[in-house]
This record gives structure tokens, sequence and C-alpha cells, in this order.
């Protein structure tokens, strides 16, 4: 098998990251875990994950901010950043703002089989088979 894929979670509400990243991690995946935005952009410079789930509404940075600025690193512009909210409604500035800024958008609550299905469709399995 090839190597192992890494997802990134940045999510401020302790709960969901455990979640999330429980489903993940029994999937296959190596998952790293930040509480807020600017901690999750100094991880995702470090690591280079294959794809950062990223909660909107968090202290200190926000996942819009912490996307425009992983967007704006040559390293990390083209990570795959998908929106895991229950905050952005369609039509609002703020949303509008998202578009193009991230890959998709998961809506709160997200369903395990819905998380994996979504994941696997943007990076592929866990573990990429050997050639």
């Amino acid at each position: 098998m090839g190597p192992q894929k890494t997802i990134l979670i940045v999510e401020n509400d302790g709960d969901i990251r455990l979640a999330l990243a429980t489903v993940l991690d029994q999937d296959g995946y190596l998952v790293v875990e930040a509480e807020n935005g600017a901690s999750g952009l100094e991880l995702a410079q470090r690591v280079l994950p294959d794809l950062v789930l990223m909660d909107i509404r968090m202290p200190r940075m926000n996942g819009v901010e912490a996307t425009e600025r992983l967007r704006a690193d040559e390293r990390t512009r083209d990570i795959p950043v998908v929106a895991v909210t229950g905050e952005l409604r369609d039509g609002t500035a703020q949303a509008r703002r998202a578009e193009g800024l991230f890959h998709s958008i998961l809506r709160k609550p997200v369903t395990s089989s819905r998380l994996t299905e979504h994941v696997h469709g943007i990076i592929g399995a866990a573990r990429d088979p050997e050639p």
C-alpha cells in the first residue's frame, strides 16, 4: 500500500472535532487536529495535509481568513479545503466570498457516511494502492 493520507481538522468544538477525527481515523486516514484558524494555518503549513476540513466560525482566526491565507501560500494553495459548517447561508456576503475559496461545503450536522463519501470523492482512500 502507498503512503497514508493526512487530513487536518480545524474545528473549535471539541466534540465535533473528536467525532470527525474518530470517523476518519477508523477509515484509515492519519488525522491531525487544530482548534482554531490560526493554529490550523500553522499546522497546515508544517504538515502539508492531503485535505483540510475547516470550520467557519472560530476564535482567533475564522475559517474563511485561514483558508484565504492557505490559498496565498505557494506550498498550501492547492490543498483542498472543505468548509464544514452550519454558518454559511446561500446568498449571504460570506457565502459569496466562500464560493471560490473552498473546494466544497459540508453542512453540519454531517453523518459519518456522508463525511467518508465526501472525503473519498476528493482524495480517495486512506492509502494509495501500490502501482
